[in-house]
């Protein structure tokens, strides 16, 4: 609109040009170009002043509009606040009952048990983490929502990887025959995310097996590339029956075709464990398709990047590993330690007294924070397992206080405990002083690990060995 008005000015002086000095312009009167001089200033001005008038209005619009998208950034953003209050506290009420359950089911399987009581032990514990996999799936996708989900690089061997995923499925896939197969090319010892390659592996296994029972599956895991010491690792999980996962989509697939002329499904939106799944092997350096061969059956492929460990370092792993599957009775004899257990859930707080007693230590209990600083004040503790939602202090401002009183001198290790698994709640609990995370529900041979983790930390602060 401005730049028309300008035309139309420079139209008007144009013309008014043309008038005065046209042979004809003579003939008129000095009273008659006065006039016409006048009449000219005055529609220049009026446009000008039509033009300022225009202007104030779109930058009056433009700061109603600007408003108006920072309300709606805000209450967007006071959405997402209420959603992951929402979530955090879900995630919290879920889990502390769960980890009742799957921590005092792990006991039970460690007493002595009939086969009928096994059974029945056993499908306890695989439908409680089933239901725990759900909840995941739901912490997962909000990350997923925000572009934030974690990964974690750390070495470790790809085939203990596969055997934890069959371990903890094996059971499900009954009716199903599942192996799997790995490439000598590939190194034994890997480095990157190996908790979220077993949810890629247990999603995409696990919703073959449930939509088809009878079917034969094998996974394949080849060496696809290597530029230097980063390796590209395809897994190819091959199915018998062709009934899976391809009617599942609520969004629409994009269809091309191979060399061979197969047809490739791209998938887009699918399944909640698949799209956490797809989004997943995205973060790691890959991608995912599925190929639909209606006589052969459905082929799932996936790729991730890892680093390549060097021997020196390989060794070194092979060396300080320690594989622990069980409960060391005598762990306290051999490595004494003064701790407290703060948890203001008597549940919880009764089985991680009863995981310490299996292991010999007997442990001092508060029900809250302000217990627990009382109680850390008053004796020196090796270690302090903080849950971190309590009533009177939580957990966070416990650590604080504790972490104030000792500075630096004969600090306690602080372990936090959470049902809560966003990533803002262990910030906050990192932020505040604490070493550690175990997150609810946690097996007994968690403790365990988080003992022998921290064991040469604390003999070295307290005897400087």
């Amino acid at each position: 609109m401005v730049a028309i008005m300008g035309l139309l000015m420079l139209a008007g002086a144009i013309i008014t040009y043309t008038i005065l000095y046209k042979p004809a312009t003579s003939a008129i009167t000095n009273k008659q170009i006065s006039v016409f001089l006048f009449i000219s200033i005055i529609g220049r001005i009026l446009v000008l002043l039509l033009i300022y008038i225009m202007i104030l209005r779109m930058a009056k619009l433009r700061k109603k509009t600007e408003a108006e998208l920072l309300d709606a950034k805000n209450i967007a953003d006071t959405a997402n606040k209420a959603k992951t209050n929402f979530l955090a506290t879900m995630s919290h009420e879920i889990r502390t009952p769960m980890h009742d359950i799957i921590g005092n089911v792990s006991l039970m399987m460690e007493t002595i048990l009939d086969e009928e009581q096994k059974k029945y032990a056993m499908g306890i514990h695989r439908s409680s983490m089933s239901l725990l996999a759900v909840v995941n799936d739901l912490i997962d996708f909000s990350h997923i929502e925000t572009g934030k989900i974690p990964l974690e690089n750390t070495p470790f061997v790809l085939r203990d990887c596969l055997n934890e995923v069959f371990s903890v499925n094996g059971a499900s896939f009954h009716e199903s025959k599942v192996d799997y197969y790995i490439d000598d090319n590939l190194p034994v010892l890997i480095e990157c995310d190996p908790i979220r390659l077993r949810q890629i592996l247990m999603s995409i296994i696990g919703d073959s097996v449930k939509h088809n029972d009878h079917a034969d599956i094998e996974l394949h895991v080849r060496l696809q590339s290597e530029d230097g010491d980063i390796l590209c690792i395809e897994f190819v999980i091959e199915q018998a029956a062709a009934s899976v996962l391809t009617a599942r989509t609520n969004g629409s697939l994009s269809v091309d075709k191979d060399p061979n002329g197969k047809k490739n499904i791209l998938f887009g939106v699918s399944s909640l464990r698949f799209s956490i799944a797809a989004r997943l092997v995205s973060l790691m350096g890959g991608n995912i398709k599925m190929i639909n061969e209606t006589e052969k059956g459905n082929i799932v492929t996936f790729s991730i990047k890892a680093k390549k460990i060097d021997g020196k370092s390989s060794e070194k792993y092979f060396n300080q590993r320690k594989k622990i599957e069980w409960l060391d009775n005598e762990m306290a004899g051999k490595i004494p330690l003064k701790i407290l257990a703060v948890d203001d859930h008597e549940m919880n707080q009764v089985l991680l007294v009863q995981i310490l007693a299996k292991m010999g230590y007997s442990c001092k209990t508060a029900r809250n924070g302000a217990e627990a600083v009382g109680l850390a004040i008053e004796e020196k503790f090796d270690i302090i397992f903080m849950d971190i939602r309590m009533p009177v202090m939580d957990g966070v401002d416990a650590t604080k206080r504790i972490r104030e009183y000792y500075i630096n001198t004969d600090t306690p290790l602080i372990i936090g405990v959470t049902a809560n698994a966003l990533l803002h709640e262990k910030k906050r609990g990192f932020d505040a002083g604490m070493n550690d995370f175990l997150i609810k529900p946690y097996k007994p041979i968690d403790v365990q690990n988080m003992l022998e983790k921290w064991t040469a930390l604390v003999f070295k602060l307290k005897y400087e060995l």
